[in-house]
């Protein structure tokens, strides 16, 4: 980004800088929200943890005891919020791509609605690009069309999360021994 700066006979070239730093910071939006999450979820622990006790150990807290607490607070935050951060990130990926799933599906099943048929002006009209199929779908069903079968596609997508989770864990487990 630097050199493109500085180079001789380059003189504010902006449009370089800018595409070298939007590169830089793709995925941010994510990575904000993973944050403000495991903040949040840390800061919930802990004021619970401090109000346990308080109530039932003693109402002072010492300094140990503090980052005792802030210790079980933290490992507790890890263990909340690292399966939902596959999970959230693929939920998201899932919906901005689940148009180009369900019209995908449609194409597949109207090809194999349409492969008995030998003649080849049956199969040249049921044919269509994935934006035909995209804007056929729109017109016939609407926005909701596009998003039918959301539901079990986001329960796959979160059955697969939790089934990685699990299987990382158990490899984490034997690779210990």
């Amino acid at each position: 980004m630097w050199r493109v700066l500085l180079s001789k006979g380059n003189h504010g070239n902006w449009t370089k800088v800018h595409e070298s730093l939007r590169r830089h910071y793709v995925g941010v939006e994510l990575k904000v929200v993973h944050t403000v999450t495991s903040s949040f979820t840390f800061f919930f622990i802990m004021t619970l943890l401090k109000s346990n006790y308080r109530r039932y150990i003693s109402p002072k807290l010492s300094t140990a005891s503090n980052l005792t607490l802030s210790s079980i607070a933290a490992m507790l935050n890890v263990l909340l919020t690292l399966p939902l951060d596959g999970l959230v990130t693929r939920s998201i990926a899932t919906l901005i791509t689940y148009p180009l799933i369900r019209a995908k599906q449609v194409m597949m099943a109207t090809s194999h609605q349409h492969a008995p048929s030998s003649s080849s002006s049956s199969s040249s009209s049921s044919s269509s690009s994935l934006p035909q199929t995209l804007h056929q779908i729109h017109n016939v069903e609407g926005i909701a069309g596009l998003y039918r079968g959301l539901s079990l596609q986001l329960s796959h997508t979160a059955l697969k999360a939790a089934l990685v989770m699990s299987m990382k864990e158990k490899i984490g487990k034997l690779v210990a021994l």
